[in-house]
């Protein structure tokens, strides 16, 4: 059995969170087909933030609304490391807003770009301390 390409991240997981369980299920095929652990996670309204799952990165969709994004983040910058933060939909992030996370992707940016963030978070800037 051959060892992963040194660029791999496949110990690396990724929680997609979102409402839209066809939009999260691709993108967790085009993630894990690019190497990476992904975890699912569908938004309900009694999603507990507060018990996420463990992740190295997490991408929020742009189907999240303003409030349930600020919700996520405070649940995780509480966590320790704290994971880094990859937005979706950079047409409705405020300035103040988008301050709160360590990437932004426009939602119709492609696949490509999406691997190319969750990649640099997780080689260049690992989790940090909290």
């Amino acid at each position: 059995m051959s060892s992963p390409p040194a660029h791999s991240c496949e110990a690396s997981e990724v929680l997609l969170l979102g409402r839209d369980e066809k939009l999260l299920s691709y993108r967790e095929k085009v993630l894990r087909r690019a190497g990476f652990a992904t975890v699912i996670l569908h938004w309900t309204e009694r999603l507990d933030t507060a018990a996420l799952p463990a992740a190295k990165v997490v991408v929020l969709g742009h189907t999240l609304l303003k409030e349930e994004r600020q919700q996520v983040i405070s649940s995780l910058r509480k966590l320790q490391p704290t994971p880094r933060v990859i937005a979706l939909d950079a047409q409705h992030i405020s300035v103040d807003e988008s301050q709160s996370y360590d990437a932004i992707v426009g939602n119709l940016a492609g696949p490509a770009l999406l691997i190319e963030q969750v990649r640099k978070q997780l080689i260049n800037n690992p989790a940090r301390p909290g």
